[in-house]
């Protein structure tokens, strides 16, 4: 009589415990697939508040899809070397970011480590930099969903294009011809000056005769060609060893628009527009004495 009641008793919990492990059978286990990209651009940015909100909130968006507990840490670093890290970006706009207290790195990172075990550990980090050595953007997205990785990545990368700015030329470009021209302009001052101290001396010994024009006084002096080598070799080599501040401070790897960099930037591109309004002239100038110069000579017209 017991075992019948003890077996109609066991026969339902029996029941219930393998209903309870098709359950847990049929439970999703974490995938131990990681996919991973990463890239880094190095090309000149603008990295304003809006911009940097917008990115926080892109990352945000695409992590709590993976991870409903996902949150945001923040790094900032100074051209003084101090830096801090926070979880709340607001101080970081806030910051009046003057010299000599400049913000140079700003990175994001999306911190998944409650979701770790259950959801493959979204990860997605952010780095922004104007230093010489890692200038650029450089993000990483990984995670355990092929779709989510790329999608994420593309929305980033689309966001990041939209803040590259370019200067036409890649900066050392700018440095060899700002240093070429700088180099003509010494050697022609060089030149012009030698010049007039041989005119002066000429007239003083040869009063009445006429001294030779500046064109031959460079041609027939190869004493003086070779000096103008020199200066111009010496010249050449001392711009590209200590231009590198002067070519960085026109053409910065990378700008946080954020407190008195705002007007400290504009000043930039100003002082920019001027250095190459003064190259266009100087290279176009002689082309169009040039020209002018055969024009006027067909008409009988001769100028100097």
């Amino acid at each position: 009589m017991i075992s019948a009641i003890f077996i109609r008793l066991l026969f339902p919990i029996l029941i219930l415990g393998l209903g309870h492990l098709e359950i847990l059978a049929e439970q999703p286990k974490p995938s131990k697939l990681q996919i991973s990209m990463s890239n880094r651009i190095k090309q000149p940015f603008l990295a304003d508040e809006k911009s940097i909100r917008k990115l926080r909130e892109i990352i945000e968006k695409r992590g709590s899809e993976t991870c409903p507990n996902t949150k945001l840490s923040y790094q900032a670093r100074f051209s003084d070397n101090t830096s801090y890290e926070t979880e709340d970006l607001e101080p970081i706009l806030s910051e009046t970011n003057r010299i000599p207290l400049t913000i140079v790195y700003i990175s994001m990172k999306l911190d998944s480590n409650q979701c770790l075990m259950h959801y493959g550990g979204p990860t997605i980090e952010l780095e922004f930099s104007s230093r010489f050595f890692d200038e650029g953007v450089s993000y990483s997205v990984s995670g355990n969903s092929r779709d989510w990785v790329y999608l994420t990545q593309g929305d980033i990368t689309k966001h990041i294009e939209s803040m590259l700015t370019s200067y036409v030329l890649p900066v050392w470009a700018w440095k060899g011809l700002v240093s070429v021209l700088m180099t003509c302009i010494v050697v022609w001052c060089t030149g012009l000056l030698l010049y007039w101290h041989y005119y002066k001396n000429w007239i003083k010994k040869n009063p009445g005769t006429q001294p030779h024009t500046f064109g031959r006084f460079l041609v027939h002096d190869k004493y003086l060609t070779y000096t103008l080598f020199i200066v111009g070799w010496a010249t050449f080599t001392a711009l590209l060893m200590f231009s590198d501040n002067f070519i960085n401070h026109l053409w910065p790897p990378g700008t946080f628009l954020i407190g008195d960099e705002i007007r400290r930037y504009e000043e930039i591109a100003n002082a920019r527009n001027g250095v190459l309004s003064f190259i266009g002239v100087s290279i176009l100038l002689p082309i169009f004495y040039k020209f002018l110069r055969r024009s006027l000579r067909r008409i009988g017209v001769r100028l100097p």
